[in-house]
C-alpha cells in the first residue's frame, strides 16, 4: 500500500486538513500485481471516533495505472470528521473511494456514505506536469474559485493572496479560463444524402465538451476541433445541442435542414387513342 497522508493510531486528531494537493501517478511500486492498492489520503479503523478531521478544498487525484486506486480511504467511523466537504475526487481506478471500508465508484454515493452533501467535485485536475502540482490556466475551469473561504487560509503555497470569497481548491490559487464557445459558423440546408460543409463551433479553455444530441442520423461531431461534419441520410430539421461536461461551460446549439429527396410523378398516354 502506497499513500499521500496516512493517519493511523488512536493519538491522531484535530487535524485541520485545509487546501492541499496530492496527486498519486504511475505505476506502483510493487508493479505487477493486482492487488497493490494507492490512497491519496488513507485513515485507518485505530482512530477514536471523536478524531475531529475537518478536511476542507484539497485535491485527491490518484492516476496512478495499476492496483486499486482510490482518491480517498477511510476505514474507520464517518463521525471522526467533523467537517468534510468543498473537495476534489479523482481516480482512474475502478472505485473512486473507501468509507467504513466499503468502496464506492461515484462521488454521490461516496459522500452519501461519508455524510457529506456541500461543494465536492469529481473531476480530472490538470497540472504542469506530474511533479509539479500548479494548475494550468485552461482545463480546470471547475476547480477555479469552487473552495470555501477559510480564515486561517489567507495566501497559497507560493505565498500568493487567497480570494476572500471563492478560493480555489487545492493547494495553487489560479486564474481559470471557463469552457466557451461560438456560434455555429452556419446553419445549413441541404438535401439528403448531401455532404455537409463543415460547421463549426470554436471553442477557448478546456474541451470539456459532451455528447451531442439531436444531430442527423449520418452526421458526427469531433470534440477535439469542435467541427460537425457528414452525410445526413434523415429528412427533416434538427436542432441540436451539445452540452459542456463541467459546470462552467455553455451549450453548444444550433439547426440542420435535411431535405428529403424530390420524386417526379407524371402520366403516360397513348396518342393514338
Amino acid at each position: 500500500t502506497c499513500g499521500g497522508l496516512y493517519f493511523t493510531g488512536a493519538g491522531n486528531s484535530g487535524y485541520k486538513i485545509y487546501n492541499n494537493t496530492i496527486s498519486i501517478s504511475g505505476t506502483h511500486p510493487v508493479s505487477g500485481t493486482s492487488t497493490t492498492t494507492s490512497h491519496c489520503i488513507y485513515f485507518s479503523s485505530a482512530l477514536n471516533v471523536s478524531s475531529g478531521f475537518d478536511i476542507r478544498n484539497n485535491i485527491f487525484s490518484n492516476t496512478g495505472s495499476s492496483g486499486n486506486r482510490f482518491s480517498f480511504s477511510s476505514f474507520s467511523n464517518t463521525a471522526i470528521f467533523s467537517n468534510i466537504s468543498y473537495n476534489n475526487y479523482f481516480s482512474s481506478g475502478t472505485s473512486l473511494g473507501n468509507a467504513g471500508g466499503a468502496a464506492y465508484t461515484s462521488l454521490t454515493t461516496l459522500m452519501s456514505a461519508l455524510s457529506s452533501t456541500t461543494g465536492n467535485l469529481n473531476v480530472l485536475p490538470s497540472f504542469s506536469s506530474t511533479t509539479n502540482l500548479h494548475l494550468t490556466t485552461t482545463g480546470n475551469c471547475s476547480l477555479n474559485n469552487s473552495g470555501t473561504p477559510l480564515g486561517s487560509i489567507t495566501t497559497d503555497i507560493d505565498g500568493d493572496a487567497r480570494n476572500n470569497t471563492t478560493p480555489d481548491i487545492g493547494a495553487d490559487e489560479f486564474s481559470g479560463v471557463n469552457n466557451t464557445s461560438s456560434a455555429a459558423s452556419s446553419s445549413p440546408s441541404v438535401c439528403f444524402n448531401t455532404a455537409l460543409t463543415d460547421i463549426t463551433h470554436s471553442t477557448t479553455g478546456a474541451t470539456a465538451i459532451g455528447t451531442p444530441t439531436g444531430l442527423p442520423t449520418g452526421v458526427t461531431f469531433d470534440p477535439t476541433t469542435g467541427i460537425i461534419s457528414g452525410t445526413p441520410t434523415q429528412s427533416g430539421t434538427f436542432p441540436y445541442s451539445i452540452s459542456s461536461t463541467t459546470t462552467c461551460g455553455n451549450t453548444l446549439t444550433g439547426t440542420i435542414t435535411v431535405n428529403p429527396l424530390q420524386s417526379i410523378s407524371y402520366l403516360s398516354g397513348n396518342t393514338n387513342q
